[in-house]
């Protein structure tokens, strides 16, 4: 049990630490859009943006899926299957 704590909280801590990163970069870009849009924007144009837009949607899905299981949400769960088979399927 212990070991899946830990990775749950590994898991919720890269999260955190990846959205505070890109809040820095859009700090610094001076965008008027939220940091999320406009994250999607810059993926349209750079390979590093999209990269990190992909690993950022999968981490929070993970965490999605992992909260499905944990409450027993089996809407939840299904939701969190069927964004992940449409995604990467």
């Amino acid at each position: 049990v212990n070991d899946i704590k830990r990775s749950r909280y590994c898991l919720q801590v890269s999260v955190v630490v990846i959205y505070t990163l890109l809040k820095k970069a859009h700090a610094e870009s001076g965008s008027a859009l939220s940091v999320l849009d406009w994250l999607y924007e810059a993926a349209k144009h750079s390979q590093m943006c999209f990269y990190w837009k992909m690993i950022l949607n999968f981490e929070v899905l993970q965490l999605i899926y992992i909260r499905s299981i944990r409450e027993s949400n089996f809407e939840l769960y299904l939701a969190s299957l069927t964004v992940c088979i449409c995604r990467w399927g």
